[in-house]
């Protein structure tokens, strides 16, 4: 059996149990999934991107991703000296280029070849972007290879990035020069983040259509609460599982018409925040839980993994209308679902510059999960999870919070994770339920987190009428007495 052919088993083989029904369909748009991909030609502005699931590879190695294919994680299962990835290479002209693995493979040697070029590499850290070495690349065609000669149990390949070392050091420069300051994060203390969507759940009978949940929500009710909390901002969740939006933005509804609110909701959490001096963040998804709907906000996107440009304009429209829309109004993006963004090997830099556009000093992060960074042109960490409280190597002593080191090299050190059940409170006709953490426990990691620079964003449940669980609010209130006296 040749590569090509086994790598198209491993990958339907090992796709994630959940998304299983679904992944052997074509992306909505008849884009084929992750695979074996023809030559990748380098970049001249930008790192080129050699993933993982667009290898040729050998053993047990297995890719996953879910939904149609837009969300490309990592490839897990290399545990021998028998997997392997191939990747076919065409350089646009002769040079040197730095090759850094995302990957998580501590104890292991890496090699990589090229021709007669072979590079070995120990890694002694868990998930980080590991620099392998440099690689001559002569014009044209060649074969790159990857594989543990040394290997250990459960490690994981995201991707290689080449990059020429003239073009690394200017996007590094360009990436500092882009930098927003994020003292007023840590100021803050800590945040709140609220998943407040089409399909939050009201305390007691049906949920109201969005556009009208919109124009009933209160947002000096909402301000007062949050208040409450002595959060110093909050992250308000736009779209997440459908794609909609509070405010009328022309660009969406230019995509799919009838996914935003005639009420500029934005604005009016903004003028109530803003009277408690509490800054407003607003997470942002792309929308590609819907992708089995033929008539959903996925396939009206014009997202092609092979040609991404229809996909990434609109996506810059979008956050560059809301961006110059609100400007110094909207302090920050998060931004949900790297592992979309980064297999289209995008321009970070034209995509950062569009989500500050009206506000360079706006905040961005793309969540890499558990994964290292994926640009520089960012701002931030988003640590989905409450291990990222304690999440202290590469910080500094003095707890001014920015990564010297590691996978998140430097980037505000932060985290956002669920305080009860769900992001989403969106049960009929149930209750919030309690703080899942006791609350000895959540005021003292919390506090340690504060202390090493970590900044947290609390996701409570909301009801769609506004509205807090009882119990959080209590704990909320005692870690304001806490952090705050």
């Amino acid at each position: 059996m040749n590569a090509s052919s086994l790598n198209r088993r491993t990958f339907l083989t090992g796709v994630a149990a959940t998304a299983s029904a679904g992944l052997l369909e074509a992306q909505g748009n008849g884009t084929p999934l992750p695979g074996p991909s023809g030559p990748i030609g380098t970049k001249s502005d930008r790192p080129t991107l050699l993933l993982g699931d667009e290898a040729a590879i050998t053993g047990g190695l297995r890719p996953s991703v879910v939904g149609d294919g837009c969300k490309r994680l990592q490839v897990r299962n290399w545990n021998t000296v028998d997997d392997s990835f191939t990747w076919q290479v065409d350089a646009r002209a002769s040079g040197v280029y730095d090759v850094t693995a995302l990957t998580k493979s501590k104890g292991a040697v890496l090699e990589l070849k090229c021709g007669h070029q072979k590079i070995e590499r120990p890694v002694a850290t868990a998930w980080d972007r590991i620099e392998l070495g440099r690689l001559n690349l002569s014009k044209g065609m060649q074969e790159i290879t990857l594989r543990a000669t040394q290997p250990v149990e459960r490690m994981e390949f995201y991707s290689l990035e080449l990059v020429e070392p003239g073009l690394a050091n200017k996007l590094w420069q360009q990436a500092q020069e882009t930098r927003s300051d994020t003292s007023w994060m840590r100021k803050a203390k800590y945040g709140l983040q609220f998943h407040w969507t089409s399909m939050s759940a009201p305390r007691h009978g049906d949920r109201k259509p969005y556009r009208e949940a919109c124009r009933d929500f209160s947002a000096k009710e909402f301000a007062s609460l949050v208040n409450s909390t002595g959060a110093g901002y909050v992250i308000i969740t736009t779209s997440h599982a459908q794609h909609y939006f509070p405010a009328p933005i022309k660009a969406i509804d230019r995509i799919k018409p009838g996914r935003t609110s005639e009420r500029d909701l934005v604005r009016d959490w903004i003028e109530a925040l803003g009277a408690y001096n509490i800054k407003l963040m607003l997470y942002y998804h792309v929308g590609h839980d819907d992708w089995r709907q033929p008539d959903g906000w996925w396939r009206s996107t014009g997202y092609d993994s092979k040609n991404p440009k229809q996909f990434l304009d609109n996506w810059m429209n979008i956050t560059t209308e809301i961006g110059q829309r609100y400007r110094d109004g909207l302090a920050g993006w998060f931004f949900d679902d790297g592992c979309v963004y980064y297999p289209l090997n995008p321009d970070f830099r034209r995509l950062t510059a569009s989500a500050k556009a009206g506000n360079p000093a706006r905040l961005v992060c793309y969540n890499p999960w558990v994964l290292p960074r994926t640009t520089d042109f960012q701002d931030y960490l988003c640590g989905e999870g409450y291990g990222f409280l304690k999440f202290w190597e590469g910080l500094p002593a003095d707890g001014t919070g920015i990564y010297q080191s590691g996978p998140h090299k430097g980037l505000q050190a932060h985290t956002n994770f669920i305080l009860e059940n769900d992001w989403v409170h969106g049960r009929l006709d149930t209750p919030i339920g309690p703080p899942k953490y006791p609350k000895e426990q959540f005021i003292a990691d919390i506090k340690a987190g504060i202390a090493h620079g970590v900044v947290p964003s609390v996701n409570m449940e909301i009801y769609q009428d506004v509205g807090i669980g009882e119990q959080s609010a209590e704990l909320m209130g005692a870690l304001r007495n806490e952090i705050k006296r």
